[in-house]
């Protein structure tokens, strides 16, 4: 079992491996945002694309031939004396958290986004596409598995920063005893060409009044959380 790292630089998509990585640092999460960092010699070849003017850079981890990391380069600090140069990236959560509904994206009366009797994941998607449409907006998010949640009606505002809205959207509850609708993930592409947006279903069990366990007594009171 073994880590490959690599940086690619989106205006070209030119990848490139890194040599001898150190100091390697991933949290991988489902509910926060995805980070990741590592140091590399300041002669590595790959130093010549991170220091490249104005770039928009992904470091990407990949084990087993898995991509299981990718994220933006946030920061790139070289240090001559020790001879190496320091990345952190965040991931692509982290980069919706920063883009928001313009006021191209809303209707020019009510200056809203309108969603009618929707099914919450195509909202959802509709979100990101929304993004990636624009100018230079392409995150390289492609739709993967979103299955059907349950039908909303939404009205988003200008201004609406995009994952919160998806986050809230996922939280709602389908009824009174029901759990949140879906949690979300960026799945990074092994083809190291984006991600796929998929969704999945969480919930909670029923409350019983016939559970007997295993040890101990019956249960005497039970409380929904």
């Amino acid at each position: 079992m073994s880590w490959d790292f690599f940086v690619q630089d989106l205006s070209t998509a030119e990848t490139t491996q890194l040599v001898n990585p150190k100091a390697m640092q991933f949290n991988l999460s489902l509910a926060e945002t995805d980070t990741g960092a590592c140091e590399v010699s300041i002669h590595d070849p790959a130093v010549s694309v991170l220091f490249k003017d104005k770039p928009q850079i992904d470091l990407i981890g990949v084990r087993n031939d898995q991509v299981l990391f990718r994220g933006r380069i946030m920061t790139r600090r070289g240090d001559y004396q020790a001879d190496k140069v320091s990345i952190s990236a965040v991931g692509y959560k982290e980069m919706l958290n920063k883009k928001f509904l313009l006021v191209s994206d809303t209707d020019v009366v009510s200056k809203t986004k309108d969603y009618a009797d929707m099914d919450a994941s195509d909202i959802a998607w509709d979100l990101i596409n929304l993004v990636q449409t624009r100018v230079n907006g392409s995150l390289n998010i492609y739709r993967g598995n979103t299955p059907i949640t349950a039908n909303r009606d939404r009205e988003y505002p200008q201004g609406q920063v995009i994952a919160e809205a998806i986050n809230k959207l996922g939280a709602a509850q389908q009824d009174s005893s029901g759990g949140d609708i879906f949690e979300w993930y960026l799945e990074p592409r092994n083809t190291m060409d984006g991600f796929n947006f998929h969704t999945y279903a969480v919930g909670r069990g029923n409350l019983t009044s016939s559970y007997q366990p295993t040890y101990g007594g019956a249960i005497q009171e039970c409380t929904e959380v």
